[in-house]
């Protein structure tokens, strides 16, 4: 954070928009420091969009965004915001890696927005800093890029690189970063502007069941477990014996709180974490399968097309879309 807050204003912000991003996390990652400009009565920040080419980029929720130049006319910017979504790997082009490390080379301050992280990694400006991305693609960052230290947090400061699980989570960073700068009577005041309960802190769990059933210790710790063991699910037999209950009141507690019952949740894990994969990696479809739990290619494709509405083979597909 301490290269953000001796960053002299105006402070020159970019906006990298990738194919498919997150026109939520676009505007989470913007509007704070728009709200603050109002507030100080100055402008504290400015800011530019940009793409690959200068012309429009399309977000996931099919709205064509103009941008403001590109990569090519910008110069060395004091923090460059990299926005990608479901298809991190199309904004993975040389250009696109080369001048993410001109800008980390300069001294920008390098942020990225839900799988932008995956996009920073890949252009080797991540090594050796603890980052996030959305939790939908943490375990295949891991895999994928093992000299960056992953955690689960909605976002990550760390020296010059912040990354953001994305969606609203950006809000939530921006937020945090305009409270050291300018105090926190300001960021309160942007809370209660944007209709929101307060600022989450940076290491708050990213998904609704961590926090959705934390009056329940013994499922929270149930659901730790099934994280921890994906490719050789544990029976639910074993796993209340390992949390200290009966398969029963186990049942009770997923039907409460996430109106589920274990064994569904826990293959319906299987499945996301998988679908990531299919999303993030060149991994064999079968390779994919055994490593998620599932005994064969045709099991773990029936049950992939009964939650998705497709077969795995056509999310290949579809991420090049």
């Amino acid at each position: 954070m301490q290269a953000f807050l001796v960053r002299q204003e105006p402070v020159r912000l970019g906006h990298l928009l990738l194919p498919r991003f997150s026109q939520l996390a676009l505007s989470s990652s913007l509007e704070p420091f728009r709200l603050a400009n109002t507030q100080l009565q100055r402008p504290a920040y400015k800011w530019m969009t940009l793409s690959v080419d200068g012309g429009p980029v399309e977000a996931s929720n099919g709205i064509s965004n103009n941008v403001t130049a590109s990569i090519a006319d910008t110069a060395i910017l004091d923090m460059l915001f990299v926005h990608a979504s479901y298809a991190p790997e199309r904004g993975m082009s040389p250009a696109v890696l080369s001048y993410l490390r001109r800008q980390a080379r300069f001294g920008a301050i390098l942020v990225g927005i839900e799988t932008g992280g995956l996009v920073l990694a890949r252009a080797g400006v991540l090594d050796g800093y603890q980052a996030t991305s959305h939790w939908e693609v943490l375990d295949s960052m891991a895999e994928t890029f093992p000299n960056v230290l992953v955690k689960k947090d909605v976002f990550v400061f760390d020296r010059d690189r912040i990354t953001v699980a994305g969606g609203a989570a950006a809000m939530d960073m921006a937020m945090t970063l305009i409270a050291a700068k300018h105090g926190p009577a300001l960021a309160t005041f942007m809370a209660e502007e944007f209709v929101l309960p307060g600022i989450r802190p940076a290491d708050a769990p990213q998904r609704f069941a961590a926090t959705h059933g934390a009056g329940s210790p013994n499922l929270t710790a149930a659901i730790a477990m099934m994280e921890q063991n994906l490719e050789a699910p544990l029976p639910i037999g074993a796993l209340a014996r390992r949390v200290g209950i009966s398969v029963r009141e186990l049942e009770r507690l997923f039907r409460r709180w996430l109106e589920t019952t274990p064994a569904a949740y826990y293959r319906d894990l299987r499945l996301r974490r998988a679908r990531a994969l299919l999303q993030q990696t060149e991994q064999p479809i079968t390779e994919i399968a055994l490593g998620n739990g599932f005994a064969d290619a045709a099991h773990f494709s029936r049950a992939f097309k009964a939650l998705f509405g497709h077969p795995p083979s056509h999310e290949r597909r579809i991420r090049t879309l």
